[in-house]
């Protein structure tokens, strides 16, 4: 598994992507949820996007990519229950979401 280079209080750490939970852009930083503890880096959510491409990894709105891995439950297609957060989906990417946290399941169920 790739790993990403982050940073805490000015120390750089690195981590494989399995362990994150969630990434979310919030005033101008990218921050990683990791064992309960935010980091950050300097790259984009779309550049993110990308680099996760084909990784148990979703973007479900603007500001949220989600380890599909890390979440606990979903309501109704509205939210996603990761890391001790209820995270809106946005309406324009509930379809996908859906589909891919479906087929990411039945991957799951196939090796269970």
């Amino acid at each position: 598994m790739k790993k990403i280079e982050m940073y805490k209080d000015r120390i750089r750490y690195e981590f494989d992507y399995a362990d994150v939970v969630y990434i979310r852009a919030k005033l101008g930083d990218t921050q990683y949820l990791v064992n309960d503890e935010f980091y950050r880096n300097d790259l984009s959510l779309n550049k993110l996007e990308k680099i996760l491409e084909g990784q148990c990894f979703f973007r479900i709105s603007r500001d949220y990519i989600v380890n599909l891995s890390k979440i606990r439950y979903t309501k109704g297609d509205t939210r996603v229950f990761i890391g001790g957060n209820a995270i809106n989906i946005s309406r324009r990417r509930k379809k996908a979401f859906e589909m891919a946290y479906e087929e990411y399941m039945q991957l799951v169920k196939k090796f269970e």
